[in-house]
């Protein structure tokens, strides 16, 4: 019910709108470097720049030739075609036709990913154990590309 009205007010009112911004596409010109590094995975690491679009903070991995890798939010304001997004339960999120259930990653995500390309990630607390959240496990993150961690502090 709550993604169904978000979905809703996302099509017929004055609602953010996610970015056509893709994996690859040049850094925005507007975009902030944080100097902070970001790890893609345990040998990469990138430059985290922050970005704002349509009043949304998103966080963004950027490479030595100024390429986004990833691109991430945490704002409930945003939803991806599919009407879900963050602050939906694990239990909303298994009722979306289509899903792909990918790879625990580095064992702290948990990542669906959705038709549209866009990924839902849920954090698994530092738990080599906790392999899958529990149905009332929210999403914490949006995104594309790989579940970055911040190198230096939480957003």
């Amino acid at each position: 019910m709550f993604s169904g009205l978000l979905t809703a007010f996302c099509l017929f009112g004055d609602y953010p709108r996610l970015p056509l911004l893709e994996i690859g596409d040049p850094v925005p010109f507007d975009a902030i470097d944080t100097s902070v590094m970001v790890f893609l995975s345990e040998h990469e690491m990138v430059d985290e720049w922050k970005w704002l679009f349509q009043g949304v903070e998103y966080f963004l991995g950027v490479d030595s030739k100024s390429r986004v890798k990833y691109l991430s939010t945490y704002s409930r304001t945003v939803l991806p075609p599919e009407g879900i997004g963050v602050g939906a339960t694990l239990e909303d999120v298994q009722k979306v036709n289509g899903i792909i259930r990918e790879r625990n990653w580095e064992d702290y995500w948990y990542v669906i990913v959705l038709p549209s390309g866009w990924k839902l990630g849920f954090y698994l607390n530092y738990s080599r154990t906790n392999k899958e959240p529990k149905p009332e496990a929210e999403v914490i993150v949006l995104f594309k590309g790989t579940p970055a961690a911040t190198f230096g502090g939480k957003h």
